[in-house]
């Protein structure tokens, strides 16, 4: 079977839009570079009538420039697309649950061979032969079991506007691509290259600070006014004089777990440049390549390992009436039989530092580990004939929501707690609301516990990592959380105290600590790994308690010891 299955992921950039190509009327495969003009122009041909859906591998660059010499035939398609009659956009196939496996994920090469090559290539950068270099290497790992389902769940942990799924006979292509290629409407294109990373803060607060210090960063900015240039001068060659414009530079695209700063490029192509035209002069995307391309490309082949195939090369489709849309294939899965592999990579420039490239690769092949954890936003407030500092609790709900791209509405959200606290009796109700990434609420209440007058605290042996984002949110994604404190409680403790992997004291399961020493209070701060509670914010916006990290030693010298949540307010207890 060959299915081709393009869609959107993310809000604000089509989110749900689908595109689900299958049972073909024909698949066509080019594998001899010399054919790659008749092939091209055939395909455009049956785009006048039905749809044409598939890739083309990043080696057909090479076929394309005469000086790269002759290219032999491969064994790998140089390009590969299926016809179809129809296309669906609403009944698209999602896979009931089903398994699968990866195991031995490893990169195809060392990390000493990796700097080997990012240094050579900072050689040339120095003797002037060029200024960027995109360097990748792989992934590779074995899988079992169903690649559908892989995908499905890869979607869930990066969403990203240019999704695709395909399947050529034993061959899958599972692409999580956030970069457009090029989107074509008839006489007017558009490319948008992607150049500059940066990983997420923790909260929409260094969430803030992370976007914007991308945004101003030279490295990064010089990088991608490179390779916006080259994509300008790469459409000159095909658009009509004086069209060609640039359009939202240095723009800061967030996703589940990094920025990304992409800029944009339009003109209208000239009368007379076929389908095959465009491939030939702007194919691949300069954002894969390096600048100035042909040399930044010839320099790569004799230094990467393997060849790309899919991964940086395109992915898309062509419809009737002149329409064509295409995306990068970066954080792209190629599974052949139970063998599969993704490419990674980073763009070397002058003052790269190898050790830090060598961490942005890593950083983003992060989505391929774990299984993803459906979770909610969890919000608990006290109800005492109204509930309490209820603007700050939906405050915070409204920034995590927005950290998480869930939906948000406030007013419906008021009148579902409203709703719910309504007929309650007198006295103290625990209310708890759970908020879905779809905008979904559920309300329950129950009684308050009652607290002891003076809790009992210990220290629980589990370390977190304060590079968790989820340790900065309420989720519903906190077993470690739930497991100590049910362990701690049945041994007659009120709460467990948890230590970061610095050593510095975090928070304790269900409460924000305290330290007083000699008449001051101080907390820990939320970048050792915890969450803002909106008793602690309350006390910090007032002065009454100061940041300040803390061991358990400390902690336990402490002149007093508190405890603060929603239910309790602030209150004495002891360790």
């Amino acid at each position: 079977m060959t299915d081709c299955l393009f869609e959107t992921l993310l809000p604000g950039s089509g989110a749900g839009r689908a595109y689900y190509f299958r049972e073909p009327a024909g698949v066509y495969a080019l594998k001899d570079p010399s054919k790659a003009e008749d092939f091209f122009k055939s395909l455009e041909k049956l785009a006048e009538k039905y749809y044409v859906a598939g890739f083309i591998s990043y080696e057909l660059g090479y076929a394309l420039e005469k000086c790269f010499g002759k290219t032999k035939p491969s064994s790998f398609p140089l390009a590969l697309f299926g016809v179809y009659k129809k296309v669906r956009t609403k009944e698209v196939f999602r896979p009931a649950a089903g398994n699968y496996r990866i195991k031995n994920l490893r990169l195809n090469i060392s990390k000493a061979e990796y700097l080997s090559s990012v240094k050579k290539i900072k050689r040339h950068i120095r003797a002037g032969d060029i200024y960027q270099a995109d360097y990748t290497l792989k992934y590779k790992f074995s899988f079992t079991g169903d690649a559908r389902v892989f995908y499905e769940d890869l979607k869930k942990k990066q969403r990203a506007p240019y999704a695709a799924y395909m399947k050529f006979g034993e061959m899958k292509i599972l692409s999580l691509s956030p970069e457009l290629f090029f989107s074509k409407r008839g006489r007017d294109i558009s490319v948008k290259p992607m150049k500059g990373t940066l990983r997420r803060g923790f909260d929409e607060e260094s969430d803030r600070r992370q976007a914007d210090f991308l945004f101003r960063d030279e490295k990064n900015r010089s990088e991608n006014l490179m390779i916006t240039d080259l994509m300008r001068n790469d459409l000159g060659r095909i658009a009509s004089p004086g069209t060609v414009k640039t359009e939202k530079m240095f723009h800061v695209e967030k996703y589940d777990t990094l920025f990304q700063m992409t800029s944009t490029v339009k003109a209208k192509i000239r009368r007379g440049v076929d389908f095959y035209g465009i491939i030939r002069n702007i194919f691949p995307s300069g954002s894969v390549t390096g600048a100035p391309k042909i040399l930044s490309m010839e320099i790569l082949r004799g230094l990467e390992s393997e060849k790309r195939n899919v991964y940086t090369g395109a992915a898309g489709f062509l419809a009737p009436g002149g329409r064509a849309d295409f995306n990068v294939p970066i954080r792209t899965v190629l599974i052949r039989g139970a063998k599969a592999e993704m490419g990674v990579g980073s763009g070397i420039v002058y003052d790269s530092k190898p050790g830090e490239e060598y961490a942005e690769c890593v950083l983003k092949a992060e989505f391929l580990k774990g299984v993803y954890q459906e979770f909610r936003l969890i919000e608990t407030m006290l109800f005492d004939g109204e509930l309490k500092n209820l603007r700050a609790h939906l405050s915070r709900l409204r920034s995590s929501a927005a950290y998480f791209d869930f939906s948000f509405d406030e007013r419906k959200i008021r009148a579902a707690l409203a709703r719910k606290t309504r007929a309650l009796p007198a006295g103290r109700w625990k209310v708890r609301a759970l908020l879905a990434g779809d905008g979904a609420l559920s309300v329950s209440v129950r009684r308050a516990s009652e607290i002891p007058e003076v809790p009992k605290l210990v220290f629980s042996p589990k370390r977190v990592d304060s590079s968790d984002r989820f340790l900065y949110h309420k989720t519903t994604r906190r077993a470690l959380f739930d497991a100590e404190l049910e362990r701690v409680r049945k041994k007659g403790f009120f709460d467990a105290v948890f230590v970061n992997e610095k050593g510095f004291v975090t928070e304790g399961a269900v409460t924000n600590i305290y330290a007083e020493k000699k008449g001051v209070i101080y907390t820990p701060p939320v970048s050792c790994g915890l969450m803002r509670g909106t008793v602690r914010s309350w006390l910090l916006s007032r002065g009454k308690v100061k940041e300040k990290n803390m061991t358990p030693d400390y902690l336990k010298k402490a002149d007093a010891v508190y405890v603060s949540n929603a239910l309790i307010g602030l209150h004495r207890a002891d360790i």
